[in-house]
């Protein structure tokens, strides 16, 4: 495994959005679809957001953790990773939390993103804090994100992100033909916790995986 530093001009590059289009068709990558459009899962989901913006629901059980996980999946198919978010979804972040603690169990505390994400539409990661692992540099907690956006709504859109993944994948070999990979972590990003108050939900705002904005 290494880190890869992406820049928003990689991100934004052909091999790149070849390789997220590419992987947005995979048969197996269609469940989350399927689950927007109302044909699968419907019975395992535990809130739909008034409005249609969103629906929360278990996750596959992950035998490598020890708990349970649930999911926060966004409806509006325009928003792919955390790339695509900008100051005005902050409030519907917000609403996906509120919507979180009042249906799930307190220990499901940690709110999270992945990036790069392993399915192109996006969601939320509700886990235990056992079973997060905050040195993992795909994590992005959702306090974090909302505190960047609040801060410059364009952020994720001009920002140098790091993420982990096998030095052979085809994201890795699409990223590096316009962006250098670095193994050495970029330094932390520190922010005092507990600016957004959302009841119940773990909005820890330490992210290791940001470098500057360009």
């Amino acid at each position: 495994m290494i880190h890869v530093s992406e820049t928003s001009q990689a991100y934004l590059s052909l091999p790149v959005q070849t390789f997220i289009e590419n992987e947005c068709k995979k048969p197996h990558k269609q469940w989350i679809y399927a689950i927007i459009d109302g044909q699968r899962e419907q019975q395992s989901i535990i809130y739909t957001d008034p409005a249609k913006r969103f629906v929360i629901l278990p996750s596959v059980p992950d035998p490598r953790r020890r708990h349970l996980s649930y999911l926060a999946i966004f409806s509006d198919t325009s928003l792919r990773s955390i790339r695509d978010l900008r100051g005005e979804h902050v409030r519907l972040l917000i609403d996906v939390c509120t919507a979180a603690a009042s249906v799930l169990p307190d220990e499901f505390a940690h709110a999270s993103f992945h990036y790069h994400p392993s399915v192109y539409q996006l969601h939320m990661h509700f886990r235990h804090p056992k079973d997060v692992d905050l040195s993992n540099p795909r994590i992005y907690t959702v306090g974090f994100v909302i505190l960047c956006l609040a801060i410059k709504p364009d952020f994720f859109q001009t920002c140098t992100l790091k993420f982990r993944a096998h030095g052979e994948s085809a994201l890795v070999r699409s990223v590096q033909q316009h962006t250098l990979w670095d193994p050495v972590a970029v330094s932390k990003s520190k922010v005092t916790d507990g600016l957004c108050d959302i009841p119940l939900i773990d909005l820890s705002l330490d992210n290791s995986c940001v470098s500057k904005t360009s």
